[in-house]
């Protein structure tokens, strides 16, 4: 595969705005007023975001990878 079919998964702008968004769920995280329900949801959100962030850094890696073979 030619690594310009990745190039649309490797903006830097969506690694920063999953960043912004992990900080919003963390700041409603401190919410004392929030249920046990809402707070697991939050949890659920952060941990699946944070996943995300892992999944495009091993992207980012792979196309480093081949365009140093190219």
């Amino acid at each position: 595969m030619s690594p310009k079919i990745y190039d649309n998964f490797l903006d830097p702008y969506l690694i920063k705005q999953i960043d912004e968004q992990i900080s919003v769920l963390s700041e409603r995280a401190y919410n004392p007023q929030l249920s046990d329900s809402e707070q697991k949801e939050i949890t659920k959100r952060k941990k699946k975001l944070q996943k995300t962030k892992k999944k495009l850094f091993k992207r980012i890696d792979k196309v480093e990878n081949i365009r140093d073979t190219l």
